[in-house]
């Protein structure tokens, strides 16, 4: 499974501090992603030592990569999960219902066969979350289903451990988990050609369909396989997870219906979308 990549930078990354202690970072790799956190105040050496644990654990719960508890339900097809896991696809379920379907987690089966050059055709009838039944921390997926979370579990992480370093006191930390997540701020971050966004205890995610291809075929797939509407996206929301799963489905929606979701959508902030024809903001 390749890893859905965010491309954002950190070129323009500025911390308004003024009197404060310079800031600390940690910097590593998480989920398959460039990760780091940035942290100021009274403590921050001690809690950055102890952050890959807790990373870790994110890993152990969601990653493709190893022998996750994502991994094992998609083996078992039926499993009793944690609250993690169980939160995150409730979160799929409603981003997916927003979305009108074009955020669905069910499309693993489809990567792997077109990683592996399988029979698309055969893979495409097992694609569907409403096969997927979800009760509580309890998950049936639907015969031979198997899920991805790569559209949202960087989002997820990063709220994660923003919400971890909150409950240790701390109040001025930008956390990159493959998404953005910031806990206080002034925060500017670059969004290489859809400009810079300065945010304050806001989180941000951007896709880009075609910056990495699989198969000749852009790494975001839609459910039904249309093709993406916008060359680059990034969305402003107060929650990662949110912005992270937003940012995978809005690429396959008109800028009317990005625009109609924004104005019923209190916690969303700003989108910004990008084609041939240039580069706009909708807020």
């Amino acid at each position: 499974m390749i890893t859905r990549r965010r491309f954002l930078t950190i070129s323009a990354v500025s911390a308004v501090m003024t009197g404060r202690a310079m800031a600390e970072t940690w910097s590593g790799v998480a989920l398959g992603a460039d990760a780091s956190i940035t942290l100021d105040g009274r403590g921050a050496s001690e809690a950055l030592w102890e952050l890959p644990a807790f990373i870790d654990r994110i890993e152990d719960t969601f990653s493709l990569f190893r022998a996750s508890e994502l991994q094992r339900l998609n083996n078992a097809g039926e499993a009793e999960v944690s609250d993690w896991l169980a939160e995150a696809l409730h979160l799929s379920s409603d981003i997916h219902a927003i979305t009108g379907g074009a955020f669905d987690p069910t499309v693993q089966p489809l990567w792997q066969a077109i990683a592996d050059g399988g029979d698309l055709n055969a893979t495409k009838a097992l694609i569907g979350w409403d096969r997927v039944s979800l009760s509580g921390n309890h998950v049936r997926l639907g015969n031979d289903q198997s899920l991805t979370l790569n559209g949202i579990a960087q989002g997820f992480a990063a709220d994660l451990v923003k919400a971890w370093l909150a409950e240790r006191g701390f109040t001025d930390a930008l956390v990159n988990m493959g998404e953005y997540a910031a806990l206080g701020g002034l925060y500017r971050i670059g969004l290489d050609t859809l400009g810079a966004a300065t945010i304050r205890g806001t989180s941000l995610a951007i896709s880009r369909p075609t910056a990495m291809t699989i198969g000749g075929r852009t790494h975001i797939l839609h459910p039904q396989g249309k093709a993406p509407l916008w060359s680059a996206i990034a969305v402003e929301a107060d929650s990662a997870a949110i912005a992270d799963g937003l940012s995978t489905g809005l690429v396959f929606m008109e800028k009317p219906q990005i625009a109609a979701l924004v104005a019923k959508m209190p916690t969303l902030h700003r989108i910004w979308v990008e084609n041939e024809a240039g580069l706009s903001v909708v807020t």
